[in-house]
């Protein structure tokens, strides 16, 4: 992280060929997978701690959102739906992740201080959401506090289509 932060200021044009190559390398995966029968891609990409984004917005906006536009959209070119991944509190860029044109965001993480009730407001009719159940009250409990996460969930992103009911991360051992 120390090099790349570095690297962000000192090496811009370095941090640009990285990311068109590993953006050229996931588009030919996404190929593969196309011909392969796929019906959608799910693009894990965690873009932030609990906190905020791991980079300034405008940052983010120069070195990371050109790049995943262009990935969303080569998805899309090919026929299949697009899901987007990320956990974390990326409140301050929702807008600019709603701009890559994905069909479904996926996590929308509470313990990050995001509030399915707000995000379904600013991305209905743009984006589906997957997730918010919190996943360290199913591991951890209570029972009480599960029921309130997923009736939470329910009652806040349901209304009016456009969600996925699920957990706010993947499902790791132990839960």
């Amino acid at each position: 992280w120390e090099g790349f932060a570095c690297d962000l200021k000192e090496r811009p044009a370095y941090i640009h060929e990285v990311a068109r190559e590993r953006s050229r390398t996931a588009m030919a995966l996404f190929d593969r997978m196309a011909d392969a029968g796929a019906d959608f891609i799910h693009l894990v990409n965690d873009i932030a701690y609990n906190t905020g984004p791991f980079v300034a917005p405008r940052d983010f906006r120069e070195f990371i959102l050109p790049y995943l536009a262009a990935q969303v959209a080569h998805i899309r070119q090919r026929g299949l739906i697009p899901f987007v991944h990320t956990d974390g509190n990326i409140m301050p860029i929702l807008d600019d992740f709603l701009s890559l044109g994905a069909a479904c965001f996926q996590s929308v993480d509470p313990m990050a201080g995001m509030d399915i009730a707000e995000v379904k407001r600013r991305c209905h009719g743009k984006m589906a959401l997957m997730g918010n159940v919190q996943c360290s009250l199913l591991q951890e409990g209570p029972d009480e506090a599960i029921r309130q996460s997923v009736l939470y969930c329910l009652e806040n992103a349901s209304p009016g289509g456009g969600y996925i009911f699920g957990t706010s991360n993947t499902i790791f051992p132990g839960m």
